[in-house]
């Protein structure tokens, strides 16, 4: 399921939440409690448990948990919700019948307007860390910025200048992701 904060005439049935129309995929990452909302949102809005009737509400969740539970008998099980954000970053969430009641954030899924690894927890994890090895070119300059303040609030260590330019290269030593401004 794809969304998008502008979809004017809400073509996919889903009303996007207006409190968060503003954001993007690094405010995402960077605040728990946005992370976490927009979940439960999404959630609600896609079971149509977005009522003022908690009877109705908990009738369409656990609607929505059989058919999560019968769909994975059948391979599937999944709802994935890829947000494209006004500044054309991206985040992914997704709805299992483990839990229907809160869109799950994707870990080291986001990306920025530019198509880069956004970091989140994933960056200091051993096992997805080393994805973000490689190069990066930032278009849109407080993209790079934003993208440091996440990589150091992982822990991340980022050297350099940012005034050096748009480029960024980052390694992966098989313990820790490093970063030097190009």
């Amino acid at each position: 399921m794809f969304l998008h904060p502008d979809n004017p005439g809400n073509t996919n049935s889903i009303t996007f939440p207006d409190s968060y129309r503003s954001s993007n995929t690094f405010d995402v990452v960077q605040s728990s409690t946005l992370r976490t909302r927009l979940g439960q949102y999404l959630a609600a809005e896609i079971s149509g448990a977005n009522t003022d009737s908690p009877n109705w509400n908990a009738l369409a969740e656990s609607i929505q948990q059989q058919v999560l539970t019968w769909s994975g008998l059948k391979g599937g099980g999944t709802i994935t919700i890829i947000i494209t954000w006004g500044d054309g970053s991206k985040t992914i969430y997704k709805i299992t019948a483990t839990n229907v009641t809160e869109a799950a954030y994707v870990k080291g899924e986001s990306r920025d307007s530019t198509g880069n690894k956004v970091p989140d927890e994933s960056i200091s994890d051993p096992a997805t860390a080393p994805s973000y090895a490689g190069s990066y070119y930032f278009g849109q300059t407080n993209d790079m910025n934003r993208w440091i303040r996440s990589a150091q609030q992982y822990g991340v260590p980022v050297t350099g200048s940012t005034s050096a330019g748009n480029r960024m290269s980052c390694a992966w030593d098989g313990r820790t992701v490093t970063c030097k401004l190009d």
